[in-house]
């Protein structure tokens, strides 16, 4: 397994570096996907919330789906990284008040664990949720979210939870 799954996560992890067209990276996610065994090795945990992310942007929620399929929660990275692709496949799927929960706790399953970069994502995903059903406190996790952002560099996330915020602004004060 360690042959062709480390060539297939460098790959990934190198393309994710050099901003591949769609078509690559969705190439990268399927080949990932269909490594036999990938769902057991702790390092497809780690990485799953942001391949689950990424499939999710390219309008790849099946393959979403498949890439989480099976994984178990044998350990306290994979259990937390399960909440968090529960949450994001939740979203995917238009069950905002439902991903709205499943961000919660990733956020703080995350927070526990001391991954600051997923907790991150997790107080978007919450953020996004909230104001999209219309839930009253749309803005704390979001400004939770945002000096976090920008603490790891992270700027194009960190311009989407900042317009988020923008808008919750602008509904609180009409």
């Amino acid at each position: 397994m360690q042959g062709r799954a480390g060539a297939a996560r460098a790959r990934a992890q190198g393309a994710g570096a050099a901003r591949p067209h769609p078509y690559d990276a969705r190439a990268l996610l399927v080949e990932l996907e269909q490594v036999p065994g990938i769902r057991a090795d702790s390092y497809y945990a780690s990485l799953l919330p942001e391949l689950v992310r990424t499939a999710v942007i390219l309008g790849e929620r099946e393959l979403a789906v498949r890439l989480v399929a099976a994984v178990e929660p044998h350990t306290p990275l994979a259990k937390r990284a399960l909440t968090a692709c529960r949450a994001e496949l939740a979203e995917a799927a238009g069950e905002k008040s439902r991903a709205v929960d499943l961000s919660g706790q990733a956020a703080e399953c995350w927070r526990e664990f001391g991954n600051v970069p997923e907790r991150a994502y997790a107080l978007l995903g919450q953020g996004r949720c909230m104001l999209a059903v219309g839930h009253p406190g749309t803005e704390a996790p979001l400004a939770q979210a945002a000096p976090l952002f920008a603490a790891a560099g992270y700027k194009s996330a960190l311009a989407e939870t900042e317009a988020l915020l923008e808008q919750t602004r602008i509904a609180s004060a009409s």
